[in-house]
């Protein structure tokens, strides 16, 4: 009988088993069309499409809707809480994938958001601010008028107000960014209206820029995105903002470089609270057709995005009932964190502030006046964020048993077996371990299970090991 060599049982794509079932244990499966079902019609309405066009996972599309619908909406809509900072609606996403170049369905549904605010900079730049300032007086003039007539016209007042202050935030219009650095951060962060930056990408990798930081530079980005997250002032050098920090990014870095030595190192720094998910689909090589719901997506985010450029605090409280649902989900979230491995509970832990973050969204993608959240919105968030929060921890879990491997000793292993595996592939599980001069199984099969699993590997028809371009 064959022996059988650590790994012989992995299959393409599966996790760690241990990590999988502690995953598992944290929250239920889902089906996606349970979930989708929750999310406001016109994320359902896009995702849909999606799918029905391109190879795409629903989770991934799913996210990614909702990550650029919150960094549309920007840091306005808020959640009061209690003697801390209110939460509003934007959260950090990166989603890595083995595309060619990018996700074309990413860039289709990125690309509303991207254009207004890229509108907005390329104005302030023709026209440049003294143009800018002079039809705000213009207006401020127009409406003071408006207003000291007998009867003021309440819609014409309204109109002008509201122009005003949109060319008013034309003044400082830089709320997304397509590369990440303290000096872009301290440069830019005042220039934004609304003091709420987005890194986007554009025209780069933004992973392949991460591992260019230094680290002291990597651990600042992190302490940035965590104070983001829990509403405290921005401390960037000598200068603090009263601003905030987000990522929306596509990488074809895996999930282990972005949280390795090189990039969010959970070792050496806070994990900062950023979605991860992987594509696992092969993306297809053919352009992204036209959506039949493009115009309705484009107009919900232009919706909240003129919102946003009014530059007002929307307040949004829970109901009693909604509260219970969110509490509910907190403690129970709590009650679950022990069922994790340590390295997972960092990134476990603010998932109910997320759920929140998405209540408050899907109000705003429904087009609810109304300024209280109510007790469907809640359990609907709770039950979203259960779903994407599954698939988040399923791609951190195996990253991290990859990183693990290369903090233990200071020897990357997973690079140094993907090198072998892209420089003598396709090699089969037998090939690639006697390829060691002394293998162990304690991280010979750990460390290739987390290869396949973040996409860095692959089996091809013949069941042998091959790198992922």
């Amino acid at each position: 009988m064959e022996a059988t060599l650590p790994g012989d049982r992995l299959e393409d794509g599966a996790g760690d088993t241990g990590a999988r079932d502690s995953v598992s244990d944290f929250f239920p499966t889902q089906s996606d069309e349970e979930a989708l079902a929750r999310c406001p019609e016109i994320i359902g309405s896009i995702v849909g499409d999606v799918l029905a066009a391109v190879p795409a996972s629903a989770p991934c599309v799913a996210t990614a809707a909702l990550a650029i619908a919150a960094a549309a909406v920007g840091p306005n809509t808020k959640h009061p809480r209690s003697g801390r900072p209110g939460l509003c609606a934007m959260f950090n996403l990166v989603v890595t994938h083995a595309a060619p170049r990018t996700l074309t369905w990413f860039d289709a549904l990125a690309s509303p958001f991207i254009e207004r605010v890229l509108e907005m900079q390329m104005e302030f730049t023709r026209d440049g601010p003294a143009y800018i300032r002079k039809i705000v007086a213009q207006l401020e003039t127009d409406l003071k008028n408006a207003s000291r007539t007998i009867r003021p016209d309440p819609g014409l007042v309204g109109r002008l107000r509201d122009d005003g202050q949109r060319y008013q935030s034309r003044l400082k219009p830089f709320v997304a960014t397509a590369r990440l650095s303290l000096r872009e951060a301290a440069q830019f962060l005042p220039e934004s209206f609304d003091g709420a930056m987005t890194a986007v990408a554009l025209g780069s990798d933004p992973g392949d820029d991460l591992l260019r930081l230094r680290q002291s530079e990597r651990a600042a980005l992190a302490e940035l995105l965590n104070r983001s997250w829990s509403g405290i002032p921005l401390s960037i050098g000598a200068e603090t903002h009263a601003g905030l920090l987000s990522i929306l990014w596509q990488t074809r870095r895996g999930p282990a470089e972005i949280l390795g030595g090189r990039g969010f190192d959970p070792g050496a720094f806070l994990p900062a609270p950023i979605l991860l998910l992987q594509e696992p689909k092969v993306p297809s090589s053919s352009a992204m057709p036209s959506l039949p719901n493009e115009a309705v997506w484009r107009q919900a985010l232009d919706m909240v995005f003129d919102v946003r450029c009014l530059n007002r605090e929307l307040t949004y409280e829970f109901s009693p009932e909604a509260e219970a649902v969110m509490e509910k989900f907190r403690s129970d979230v709590d009650q679950r964190l022990g069922k994790l491995p340590a390295r997972l509970r960092a990134h476990a832990v603010w998932l109910p502030d997320l759920a929140a973050h998405l209540a408050l969204l899907f109000c705003l993608l429904a087009g609810q006046p109304e300024a209280v959240i109510g007790e469907k919105t809640a359990a609907d968030a709770v039950a979203v964020t259960t779903w994407i929060g599954r698939q988040h921890l399923i791609s951190v879990a195996p990253a991290l048993s990859v990183a693990g491997a290369a903090l233990a000793d200071g020897t990357d292993r997973a690079g140094a077996m993907l090198a072998k595996i892209e420089a003598r592939g396709p090699l089969t599980r037998r090939d690639l371990w006697v390829s060691y001069d002394n293998p162990r199984a304690s991280w010979f099969g750990p460390t290739l299970q987390g290869l396949l699993s973040v996409g860095r590997v692959r089996l091809n028809e013949r069941k042998q090991l091959v790198a992922c371009e």
